[in-house]
């Protein structure tokens, strides 16, 4: 089992932001991404920038022969990647495909999410794909694998959240349409740990129904609280739990969405 998978108990003792005393300063944050910035070549930063800006999209034009070649080699990829060596990365489709045979995970539509997201590469969707189901079935249980997740699963807490509107998802999209999600205040840091990553995953998962989206990704604008308690003469954040480092990169590997 992963490292969440094996922790899952853990998860849900994460101490609340507020009596943290971890800082992190934005420039030092700032010498990070610089730092990772250099090692790329000068095409992909372009890309890169120009994608962030809105100016072109990565989205290959799709046919519907790059439709129909790109489903079939992602069906093989799956195939090969079941195999006993790879037991821990596909345990969660194999219940998927052993309990709910009529699994959603198994529909056109929803593998081409999962595609768009990886820019049509299969192999990539692939692994997406056993890594997402993984991720439901860790947090949600086997019954998520059968039907796409609902406001039910979020569980009252996780309602809580969405209705206090810390983390939305905006009626309106940028200028590349890239919808917009926004998150304000302490960004729902007021739900306990495993409640607000319930919510993360059903707010980015229900944003990618439409084909626009899935080709195009979403963007996050991020406004979150300052710490009351920091005697630095620059602003400074909390940082998150260490654990929420995990299911956060958890998150980001797995959702069918191009962030």
């Amino acid at each position: 089992m992963d490292a969440l998978g094996s922790s899952m108990e853990n998860l849900t003792t994460a101490t609340n932001p507020s009596t943290r005393d971890e800082v992190v300063n934005p420039y030092e944050v700032d010498a990070l991404v610089a730092q990772e910035w250099k090692h790329l070549s000068w095409k992909d930063r372009t890309v890169i920038q120009e994608e962030i800006h809105g100016v072109r999209c990565l989205a290959p034009e799709e046919t519907p022969e790059l439709m129909e070649h790109s489903l079939q080699l992602l069906h093989q990829h799956l195939q090969r990647l079941r195999q006993p060596h790879n037991n821990l990365l596909a345990r969660g489709f194999e219940v998927a495909q052993s309990t709910f045979p009529d699994t959603y995970l198994n529909t056109r539509e929803t593998r081409l999410k999962f595609l768009r997201a990886e820019l049509m590469d299969p192999q990539k969707a692939a692994v997406r794909l056993l890594k997402f189901c993984n991720l439901l079935l860790d947090i949600f249980g086997p019954e998520s694998l059968q039907f796409p997740l609902t406001t039910k699963d979020i569980g009252v807490k996780g309602n809580e959240g969405l209705r206090a509107g810390q983390f939305q998802i905006l009626p309106c999209r940028d200028r590349s349409g890239r919808r917009v999600f926004t998150l304000v205040g302490n960004m729902t840091f007021f739900l306990p740990l495993m409640d607000r990553i319930k919510l993360s995953i059903y707010l980015l998962n229900s944003t990618v129904d439409d084909e626009e989206t899935q080709q195009r990704g979403v963007v996050f604008v991020a406004w979150p609280g300052i710490s009351n308690t920091s005697t630095t003469s620059t602003s400074s954040l909390f940082l998150p739990d260490p654990k929420e480092h995990i299911i956060g990169m958890r998150l980001f590997e797995s959702i069918p969405l191009r962030v």
